[in-house]
């Protein structure tokens, strides 16, 4: 059976949040601003709907590409998502970067909205003949291994911590192995898939205003966290 480091993982998807507790609920302001500035990420027809008596949390406005990004405007959030298209090159987590970092400052200063959380959250895949087994025999005793996990067809571990990622800084981090399947031309390929997730404290959001250098510092140390997290793992030497 294969064995698995941080190496063979490829990116699939990035999402990068923002949340504005004291957001503008007005939806005329996200539909008339930024569907015509950011037309050279979002090429697809935006969804503009109606005023809402919604949560605050509900997209009032929805931005879509056909180069895999995707945005949601609501008073109390801003998500940019962008996935791996189907047979495209590997996109590094630094080019999401270079280009969510941008619409997220222009995005608070039109705004003039107070960040109270961030979060940053990736997903990454390997190709695996045997992605149950693999994860059931790379995270368990092999006590474990002849009975209940001897043939797992599906397998998840979850891990959350809490910790400082930087000295003012302390975030939640999640990590979720788990078994899918990749649609490609050949048809369902099995992949183990990782998803990491940084975020800064719920209960911080009332008091916390994260300001654009802030906000850039914990992309990028999130982004070497990332690698870091990946490689205890799946370490390169076993």
């Amino acid at each position: 059976m294969r064995n698995v480091v941080a190496s063979d993982f490829s990116l699939a998807a990035c999402q990068a949040a923002i949340f504005t507790p004291d957001g503008d609920a007005s939806a005329k302001r996200f539909s008339l601003e930024f569907p015509k500035r950011w037309q050279t990420v979002f090429d697809g027809s935006p969804v503009i709907l109606p005023p809402l008596q919604a949560p605050v949390e509900v997209p009032r406005t929805i931005l879509q590409s056909t180069t895999g990004w995707h945005c949601e405007m609501a008073p109390a959030r801003f998500n940019l998502h962008w996935r791996q298209l189907s047979d495209a090159p590997s996109t590094p987590l630094a080019s999401f970067l270079n280009t969510a970092m941008p619409l997220m400052v222009e995005y608070i200063s039109e705004m003039k909205a107070r960040v109270g959380r961030i979060a940053l959250i990736i997903t990454r895949y390997t190709k695996h003949d045997s992605p149950g087994r693999f994860l059931a025999t790379h995270f368990c005793r092999d006590r474990w291994l002849t009975a209940p996990f001897n043939r797992p067809e599906d397998f998840e571990l979850h891990a959350h911590k809490k910790y400082p990622i930087t000295s003012k800084l302390v975030v939640n981090s999640w990590v979720r192995n788990k078994t899918a399947f990749m649609t490609s031309a050949a048809g369902n390929v099995p992949v183990i898939v990782v998803e990491q997730d940084l975020n800064t404290l719920t209960e911080e959001i009332d008091t916390r205003d994260f300001s654009e250098v802030e906000i850039r510092e914990f992309c990028n140390t999130a982004s070497g966290e990332f690698d870091q997290i990946l490689s205890l793992y799946y370490p390169e030497n076993t």
